[in-house]
């Protein structure tokens, strides 16, 4: 069973046509490696299930390399003593391979040079492991070499992830944390940082000095089968058994997108060495592409900020010029309430604001008589706007008729919606006549028989200053 493959270029997707490759059959993953000494492309299916890898150069039709771990196996196949899990090719050359295996082991392979067209056909190099290591208590199902090639990380089925020395295989640490296995394991670019996915539905960061925890990404509700650094080690990607992909950003631990459109669990998660574009394979038998856009949302959205900046200051130009109705359509143009109501309010101001505002308001289209007084709802169920939407409502009430307002996109639940707050506004305003009536009653009742007038006393009454003669 073949589960997915493909040839990727750094420009666009143009197909390619890489020189070396390697694939197997029954495999659950795939993954599409470059060599930077060469600038070549292999693309690599991780391998098999109780089946060989074969190293092909397709500059020939007949199988060139091949690894066995038995120099008398007549098939020329690599083995290991259980069914490899995962492939991972040197970084910055192309001298050596790393396998992992469900016999929790590693094996790290010495490549030969691949023969050129004018060299001899038909040759076979038989190789053996130049090191075994017994990595893990369980099944190791992930391994990463650094971007240096100097270190190597497993993860295994024991839910530990390790760091070795590519040297020498020696153990330099331990990642303890996950609550169930680990799926995946990948160096960052920049950082001195591992990431790990589990089949707890979780992502962690790890430092590589002192092996703890940075950082935790929770999210996914199933395992977390897949986890690469993008955006140049500032966030990472990660795919799980819940057929969605989720970018994280490291800085602030948050989930900035989540993308759905697997129908079930995604294996394969790569990206290309710009960072640009990525590939997903999944077990719903989908190969799916997926290009950043966030450059192009940022223009989008600039732009966007831009012509707002540019319509506000038409507006107000048009506010300065007492242009009301070409106001009033820019504003239900850009649909914003506030502005709107801001052009409702310099209307009213003006001496005759409410016959300027009726004359304005029916010289709208349908469309835009509707907005209005879908606008109003929200204004009327304020006390500081309730006057300006109810100007509008009695305006729409005195001219329209009733015909038409039937007509009206939402009418029945504009009105539904407008006579609680209207009878709360005239309950309101009947206290407060009530109170202003009262108050004018107190204050014609009220009896100050003996208050002195101070006015009338000062002119009347001659206070009387004691002199204060120097004694002798």
């Amino acid at each position: 069973q073949l589960w997915s493959c493909l040839f990727a270029s750094a420009k666009g997707f143009s197909p390619i046509k890489p020189r070396h490759f390697a694939i197997s059959l029954g495999s659950c993953d795939c993954a599409l490696h470059r060599s930077r000494s060469t600038g070549r492309f292999r693309f690599l299916l991780d391998v098999l299930m109780h089946l060989p890898c074969l190293i092909f150069n397709i500059n020939f039709p007949e199988r060139k390399s091949s690894y066995e771990n038995n120099k008398n196996n007549d098939n020329h196949h690599l083995y290991c003593s259980f069914s490899t899990q995962f492939v991972f090719f040197s970084r910055t050359k192309e001298n050596f391979l790393i396998t992992a295996s469900q016999d929790r082991t590693m094996k790290v392979w010495l490549l030969p040079k691949f023969p050129t067209i004018s060299e001899k056909e038909n040759q076979i190099v038989v190789l053996q492991a130049r090191q075994t290591e017994v990595a893990h208590d369980k099944d190791v199902n992930s391994v990463a070499v650094s971007p240096n090639d100097k270190l190597v990380a497993t993860g295994s089925q024991d839910k530990t992830a390790k760091l070795w020395n590519c040297e020498n295989c020696a153990l330099l640490g331990v990642f303890s944390g996950h609550k169930r296995g680990i799926w995946c394991v990948q160096f960052s670019p920049v950082d001195q940082v591992l990431a790990t996915s589990s089949a707890d539905g979780t992502v962690k960061i790890w430092d590589l000095q002192d092996f703890s925890c940075l950082k935790t990404f929770e999210g996914h509700d199933a395992s977390v089968l897949k986890v690469i650094f993008v955006s140049e080690g500032g966030q990472v990607l990660s795919s799980g058994a819940d057929g969605l992909l989720k970018l994280w950003t490291i800085k602030n631990n948050e989930c900035v997108k989540t993308l759905d459109a697997h129908d079930n669990k995604v294996w394969a998660l790569h990206a290309n060495k710009k960072d640009d574009t990525v590939v997903t394979g999944s077990t719903d038998s989908k190969v799916l592409l997926w290009k950043d856009v966030t450059q192009t949302e940022l223009e989008e959205e600039q732009a966007k900020q831009e012509e707002q900046i540019l319509k506000d200051q038409e507006l107000a130009n048009l506010l300065h010029k007492k242009q009301f109705l070409k106001a009033l359509g820019l504003a239900l143009s850009l649909d914003r309430p506030h502005t709107v109501l801001t052009v409702i309010k310099a209307i009213l101001k003006e001496p005759r604001g409410k016959e300027d505002l009726a004359r304005n308001l029916m010289k709208l289209r349908k469309d835009q008589k509707e907005a209005v007084l879908k606008f109003s709802i929200t204004w009327n169920t304020n006390t500081r706007n309730c006057l300006e939407a109810q100007a509008v409502v009695e305006i729409l009430l005195k001219h329209e008729n009733p015909e038409d307002l039937l007509k009206y996109e939402g009418i029945k639940t504009a009105v539904e919606s407008l006579l609680p707050y209207t009878e709360r506004h005239f309950q309101r305003l009947g206290r407060l006549l009530q109170a202003s009536v009262f108050l004018d009653f107190m204050w014609q009742n009220m009896r100050l028989a003996e208050a002195p007038r101070w006015d009338e006393d000062m002119e009347t009454k001659k206070v009387k200053i004691p002199h204060f003669s120097p004694c002798c």
